[in-house]
Order: C-alpha cells, then sequence, then structure tokens
C-alpha cells in the first residue's frame, strides 16, 4: 500500500488537472482505493475488486466539503467495462 500510495502522490503532482489512466492488478488497485479513503492494510481487506472493471478515484483540487476533506473521491469500483463503440464481443 505505501509503494502505491506513493506512486500515486508522485504522479497525481506531476499531471495535476489532467487525467490518468492506469491498467494494474487488483492488489494494485485495493490499495489505491485504500488510499483515497485512508483506510488501513487490514480494512483494505475489505474492498473487493472484480477482474475486468473499471475503478476510478478522482484527484479533488481543494479537498471535499470545500476543502476540509480527503483530496480523493471515489467515483467507482467494479464498474464493468464498456465494449469500444463498434466493437463486436468474442466468445
Amino acid at each position: 500500500m505505501q509503494r502505491t500510495a506513493g506512486a500515486i502522490e508522485k504522479l497525481s503532482n506531476a499531471f495535476i488537472g489532467r487525467h490518468m489512466i492506469s491498467i494494474s492488478h487488483g492488489g494494485t488497485i485495493r490499495a489505491a482505493v485504500a488510499h483515497a479513503l485512508a483506510l488501513s492494510p487490514v480494512s483494505a481487506m475489505a474492498i473487493v475488486v472484480d477482474n475486468l472493471t473499471l475503478t476510478r478515484l478522482d484527484r479533488l483540487a481543494e479537498g471535499a466539503l470545500h476543502g476540509t476533506g480527503r483530496v480523493w473521491r471515489v467515483q467507482s469500483v467494479n464498474a464493468p467495462a464498456e465494449p469500444a463503440r463498434g466493437a463486436t464481443a468474442r466468445v
């Protein structure tokens, strides 16, 4: 969790105001969500990350609640991935 948190903070500071995409292992995603929610490693184990889903974390420039809350917002965890327009599903 410490390595993930450090990388997220470094990258989000380097690219303030820009969108970033990361394709990652479920454990890393769990660590990122736990970082955003300020969870302990034990509490983070309660987060389930399904395969082939989307997780969205938003870095809020001034923090939540007009600067009195965390700087991260968890927008979604385990959202279904939508196929690209015009793509066909393979079975």
